[in-house]
């Protein structure tokens, strides 16, 4: 049954059994209609030449993987950047039962202690955890400490770009908490000011209240003196 919607027909033509056709050319120059955000308008010309070039070039047709596999051979060749970049950000869009698994690992993530996570450290625990369960998929069962550890801990060399990244966040994270402080400061001074615009307006009400008051007391005086001189 042919698909009725055109984005699913351009996405179609990332299928590499549908390569070296004409229609999965003219789908493929679709794509960036539906992804405007990666190829840029500047770029359109190279990624033209790309398809063209990758439809006449020698890949094997036949998948025995997945086809994410099969593009990141493509992709290892470094002769197709927008080409490869335009496939894997189509081909990450999940749907269905992966939706909802991605929102239980993130309640399992975000909590009520943790809920002030910035997006950028949910997203690298994110990929980390993908990461982890891709090598579960591959039967290599590594967990995280398996992964991350050293054969000798005391005499192995410090990677310098974990320092680096750790020095990096620590910055970041003070420079957050400054910015916080901050606000927070700002907010309590824009409280203080409300309350003394409220507390001076209430000022002002009393103070035309107490003067219309000694308007209408000295109209009586003059009323009662008026009629006693009468």
């Amino acid at each position: 049954m042919p698909f009725a919607n055109p984005f699913l027909k351009a996405v179609s033509s990332l299928d590499p059994c549908n390569r070296k056709t004409s229609v999965a050319l003219e789908l493929m120059k679709e794509l960036p209609l539906y992804a405007s955000n990666v190829v840029q308008d500047s770029e359109k010309e190279a990624y033209d030449l790309e398809i063209h070039n990758f439809q006449n070039d020698h890949f094997s047709d036949i998948v025995e993987e997945s086809v994410d596999l099969w593009w990141g051979d493509v992709e290892n060749t470094l002769k197709y950047p927008l080409l490869s970049r335009m496939t894997f950000a189509l081909l990450t869009c999940f749907h269905e039962p992966k939706v909802e698994s991605s929102f239980s690992i993130m309640n399992n993530v975000i909590t009520p202690g943790s809920n002030r996570l910035n997006v950028s450290t949910f997203n690298a625990m994110q990929c980390i955890k993908y990461e982890l369960r891709s090598q579960k998929k591959k039967k290599k069962k590594k967990s995280a400490v398996c992964m991350f550890s050293k054969h000798d801990f005391l005499k192995e060399k410090v990677d310098p770009k974990l320092v680096r990244n750790v020095r990096n966040s620590r910055n970041v994270y003070f420079v957050k908490l400054k910015q916080n402080k901050s606000l927070r400061e700002e907010r309590i001074k824009e409280l203080n000011a409300s309350k003394e615009k409220a507390l001076t307006k209430k000022a002002a009400k009393k103070m035309s209240a107490d003067a219309t008051k000694r308007q209408r007391i000295n109209h009586k005086k003059k009323l009662t003196h008026f009629k006693e001189t009468a």
